[in-house]
């Protein structure tokens, strides 16, 4: 989405952000980790290929939804996440770095609300962060959670949806 905003910024009127993968931006700034180069690694491997159940153990971990992979399957969501693991094989080294600078942020100039989890991982939240102090109308929202905090916490949610939107 923010690659579509910068590219056609009169089509959007507003713009919701929950933890977007936009670890670009870390790059640029001189702020890249380990686990974030493994991440992409891992993900970008996965582009068009069929994701197995391990392959969504070891990112529910990479994301923190799991301490452990190994224990990805006893987790609550497990049923609810499983058959919706193709969603890993979107994410190319292409969509990932769109050629953009951290700079072209600050012509967003549309309302953004940014969200980020209390108990999501570090560099995600960073991510939020940054975008939030780049983009001159953004909002930086952090909820009650982990990487699905939009969920978890649905009602906050929501409300701070509804006053984005008004």
């Amino acid at each position: 989405m923010i690659e579509f905003t910068l590219s056609y910024p009169e089509r959007v009127r507003s713009l919701a952000l929950v933890e977007p993968a936009a670890y670009w931006i870390l790059e640029q700034l001189g702020e890249e980790d380990a686990v974030i180069d493994e991440l992409n690694e891992f993900i970008h491997g996965l582009a068009g290929q069929e994701v197995t159940e391990d392959h969504l153990a070891r990112f529910l971990g990479y994301a923190g939804f799991v301490e452990d992979p190994a224990e990805a399957r006893q987790h609550p969501d497990w049923e609810r996440w499983v058959p919706h693991r193709m969603a890993l094989s979107w994410q190319s080294e292409k969509v990932d770095r769109s050629g953009r600078s951290v700079e072209e942020l600050s012509s967003v100039t549309c309302p953004v609300l940014l969200v980020k989890g209390t108990v999501t991982e570090p560099w995600l939240k960073r991510v939020v962060d940054l975008l939030g102090e780049r983009i001159p109308e953004a909002r930086v929202v952090e909820l009650a959670g982990d990487h699905a905090a939009h969920i978890q916490s649905i009602d906050r949610f929501l409300e701070e949806l509804e006053t984005h939107l008004h």
